[in-house]
């Protein structure tokens, strides 16, 4: 046998009394959470990535701007954003690098498809959709039925949002009009296909199998708002919370429901609770303060980041903390601990 040969038997060998797995470490699980956040004041921000345990600060644009809507693809490695002060949408790799704006001017609220390939995005007071690259823009709200006389005028004041995707291609969103109330609507990547979902939520945040819409109304229990949960095409509608509220979706990715899709967020006047989805348990949280906002639940489903307020003598937000706690509530860490205004976070996957 050549000294080739002898090589491959000693590593067959070495490789035989080896147990699986031994030395080796699932990539998801060696990875540190991390979480990317805006801070800083009206007119100067900038984004950061941080770990979740406080550690590995990192500032991504030294650029300051105004920034919302932060999503992340799937993969974890690009990060979407709008910029108020160009009013574009941008997109950059997880460590800033390589930032170049997409799509037209003055689009905004981006919206992620679940397989990363299509961003839906208002401009124009109308839902569009585009590659990932930018191209291929087109308006998918045109069929939408007309603006009717209401109690605001002949023609009242109306706006679309965009708020997520019941599939990786089709998109839903919502359409105010004053006066008149707010109606949901899903349409295909498109503009074929358009449905009204419901009418009158006050908001709604998609299922991560984008199989069920959660959303809070007052009309389900009378003198009172409710959390309910029904199948995106409106059967087996159900109340899961009296009394409780959604984080808002409109503006930033806030979504209530943990990644495994069993659990989802929601808040009363007493506090913060969390409702098993099958089985309908209420668990309340033991943190954070009353006097905190959600921002979304760990990729693991096993930690959820709320924002804390710090306010002055008039009840007036000066600054806030990012705090990551336990899933049900425990063991906060105060992420920031500064004297800026964290106005979003997301979590990376």
């Amino acid at each position: 046998m050549g000294d080739a040969g002898i090589r491959s038997a000693m590593i067959a060998a070495v490789l035989a009394i080896v147990p699986a797995g031994c030395g080796l470490s699932d990539p998801e699980e060696s990875r540190p959470e991390q979480i990317l956040f805006i801070s800083g004041g009206s007119s100067a921000e900038d984004i950061y990535r941080i770990n979740a345990d406080g550690s590995g600060l990192v500032n991504l644009t030294r650029s300051p701007g105004r920034y919302q809507s932060l999503d992340v693809t799937p993969d974890g490695r690009s990060v979407i954003l709008h910029n108020e002060i160009d009013c574009r949408i941008w997109t950059m790799t997880l460590d800033g690098s390589d930032q170049k704006p997409l799509g037209p001017s003055c689009a905004r609220l981006p919206r992620l498809s679940p397989d990363a390939r299509l961003v839906a995005y208002e401009n124009g007071n109308a839902i569009h959709v585009m590659n990932i690259d930018g191209t291929g823009s087109r308006d998918v709200s045109e069929d939408l039925p007309p603006v009717q006389p209401s109690s605001c005028g002949q023609t009242p004041n109306w706006h679309v949002w965009p708020f997520g995707w019941v599939s990786t291609g089709r998109v839903a969103f919502r359409r105010g009009i004053c006066g008149a109330g707010t109606t949901f609507y899903s349409v295909n990547a498109d503009g074929s296909g358009l449905i009204e979902i419901d009418f009158n939520p006050q908001t709604a945040h998609l299922s991560p199998d984008a199989a069920q819409l959660a959303f809070d109304r007052s009309d389900d229990v009378p003198a009172a708002p409710s959390v309910t949960i029904m199948n995106v095409d409106g059967s087996n509608r159900r109340v899961v919370a009296a009394g409780g509220e959604l984080p808002d979706r409109f503006l930033y990715s806030r979504s209530p429901w943990s990644p495994n899709g069993r659990q989802l967020y929601y808040r009363r006047t007493d506090g913060h609770h969390v409702v098993d989805v099958p089985s309908g348990a209420v668990r309340d949280l033991a943190e954070p303060t009353t006097d905190a906002e959600f921002l979304g639940w760990s990729a693991r489903s096993s930690r959820m980041l709320f924002r804390v307020h710090q306010r002055d003598q008039t009840g007036a937000v000066v600054s806030s903390d990012l705090y990551v706690v336990n899933a049900d509530g425990t063991g906060p860490v105060n992420l920031t601990r500064n004297a800026s205004v964290e106005t979003e976070a997301v979590w990376v996957p």
